[in-house]
């Protein structure tokens, strides 16, 4: 609009006959004429800026509709860039290339980096990951089923004890292996938060021991069971008579070694609690550990019976009996 103005200041002086001395004035015959020349350079003004106004959006469209390629652009100068960067630092025929950056001429992620051109670190969890690499989306390769996650760092179902994931889970059993229990077979049974086998063949000590092996090897320990307190052999022992299987059983204890001293199979350490042996004046077998049967009588069974329910009796080892595993 200034502009107007000044425009029409300069038209004004040339189309009036003024003289600047006396300051008389006399108008032109055809000033209307005039008048309306000012008037179409006036509207030329007026649609020069609405042909601008509309230059600019035309414009900002353009860019809205191209941005991918404009986007593109940005990011070959950001190569390009990138590139004289790596020439800058070339240091020995060898280019000292940017943290995360590795390759001959710094175009690759450094080890244990993946997303070039923006590099990031994998951060693979050292105890989950076979190691600490991983593929172009960052994903890292486990070392075993124990662990999950993108980067390794989190126990598979059944397992806990993160971050090494080394034990089984509540309501998991067999570590490594970290399994639930069976119990749709009857003579499998959780009994005191642990995955039991109750043997309803009889057999003898020796076979006993090569069953449970069999029996529990995906959900155990894959040996006789092994109580450690008063209470579980109790408990066992009413899950025998639970189960109609109503006589003795096998349990890992023994005393082969030395007569009436009484040890864990597992490890030969000596039993962690007193247990209630069965003894019956009114027959000449001897049941409690003092007996005159020696080094023949090496093992234990437990009874399951109402009479007997619980209570401890060394045997000889080669008695066929049932058998609990663990």
């Amino acid at each position: 609009m200034k502009n107007c103005v000044i425009y029409f200041f300069v038209i004004f002086l040339f189309v009036v006959d003024v003289d600047l001395v006396t300051g008389s004035e006399k108008w032109p015959e055809d000033l209307p004429k005039v008048l309306q020349k000012f008037d179409d350079v006036n509207q030329l003004i007026e649609s020069k800026e609405k042909a601008n106004d509309l230059f600019k959006r035309e414009v900002m469209e353009l860019i809205n509709q191209n941005k991918n390629e404009i986007d593109e652009l940005k990011g070959l100068v950001l190569r390009k860039q990138t590139r004289i960067d790596q020439l800058e630092n070339k240091i020995g025929g060898r280019f000292q290339c940017k943290l995360s950056y590795g390759g001959e001429n710094c175009d690759e992620c450094a080890p244990e980096h993946y997303g070039y051109p923006n590099c990031k670190n994998c951060s693979c969890n050292s105890e989950g990951s076979v190691d600490l690499t991983c593929d172009n989306s960052g994903t890292c390769s486990c070392k075993s089923n124990r662990f999950v996650g993108a980067k390794c760092d989190t126990c598979a179902s059944g397992y806990s004890g993160s971050p090494l994931c080394n034990q089984c889970a509540p309501g998991y059993f067999g570590y490594p292996n970290c399994e639930t229990c069976p119990t749709s077979d009857p003579y499998y049974a959780l009994v005191i938060d642990q995955c039991l086998y109750f043997e309803k063949i009889e057999m003898n000590y020796t076979d006993a021991k090569v069953n449970c092996a069999n029996k529990m090897a995906r959900y155990g320990k894959g040996r006789l069971y092994e109580p450690k307190s008063l209470d579980s052999s109790e408990t066992v022992a009413a899950k025998f008579l639970e189960l109609s299987l109503i006589d003795y059983f096998y349990i890992g204890v023994n005393d082969i070694v030395q007569p009436d001293t009484h040890v864990y199979d597992s490890n030969s350490m000596p039993l962690s609690f007193t247990p209630k042996w069965y003894s019956d004046p009114d027959s000449d077998s001897d049941y409690r550990p003092v007996n005159q049967r020696g080094a023949k009588n090496t093992c234990i069974i437990v009874g399951s019976s109402t009479s007997f329910l619980g209570k401890w009796i060394d045997y000889w080892c080669f008695d066929l009996f049932y058998s609990v595993c663990e």
